[in-house]
């Protein structure tokens, strides 16, 4: 516990600072100055990284981002301004026309509807209860291109064997997103046990006030690279 406590105290804030304060200071700005016009298209074509545009890259956000990241285990971290936006950005960036999801046990409601909406546009869904988690991979097909779930579950906290889930997964090339939303980072890290996305609500547990709306998204970097390309900015 003393490890986790120095994570979410000291990891990547900088107490010497300006001003010394003891929360990570707030920088509220849309937009990022440059050197120059050359400086801007240097940055801008992967040369160099600095922060450009707050929807995309934030001091403040990237503060978070890592202190999660550290606590979960994961290579990297990326913020969204909501839990939904969080899952909807993992799910269009790693699903296309043609595959298939399986959605396990209760899940958020309106992650369900979401992957359920995704039919119109060609990826196709089954939503399971199991009692068993080997109960999972009967529903398999060869389309098959993600299982999302909760363990535990929404309201019903129903639990499943992560590592069971992953180690058949990978067997298959079938991506593994858990929201871990409700176990927070201080009791479950399913990335090691193998998961290959771990979403959180930052709404619940991880702001703890209930004076914030937000989400996070830990993977390792090649699976980030895509959520980058295809959903985060967007």
């Amino acid at each position: 516990m003393k490890d986790l406590e120095n994570i979410c105290l000291s990891v990547e804030h900088d107490f010497d600072g300006k001003y010394q304060s003891v929360a990570p200071e707030i920088v509220q700005t849309s937009s990022f100055q440059f050197q120059n016009f050359a400086h801007y298209v240097h940055v801008n074509t992967d040369h160099e990284f600095a922060f450009t545009y707050t929807r995309g890259d934030n001091p403040t956000l990237e503060i978070l981002e890592k202190k999660i990241a550290h606590l979960e285990g994961a290579e990297c971290g990326r913020s969204f301004a909501s839990g939904m936006g969080a899952i909807s950005g993992t799910i269009l960036s790693l699903v296309k026309k043609g595959d298939h999801i399986i959605i396990v046990n209760t899940v958020y409601g309106s992650s369900v509807k979401l992957i359920q909406q995704l039919q119109k546009f060609g990826v196709e869904s089954t939503k399971i209860d199991v009692q068993e988690t080997k109960e999972i991979f009967e529903y398999m097909k060869p389309e098959t291109k993600m299982i999302y779930f909760e363990s535990p579950s929404s309201q019903r906290f129903e639990m499943l064997d992560l590592e069971m889930i992953a180690n058949v997964a990978k067997e298959k090339n079938i991506y593994t997103v858990i929201d871990n939303t409700w176990a927070t980072p201080l009791l479950q890290n399913p990335l090691k046990y193998g998961i290959d996305v771990v979403i959180h609500s930052c709404s619940k547990y991880i702001g703890g006030h209930s004076d914030i709306v937000g989400g996070i998204v830990l993977c390792r970097q090649e699976i980030m690279k895509y959520i980058d390309d295809f959903a985060h900015i967007f």
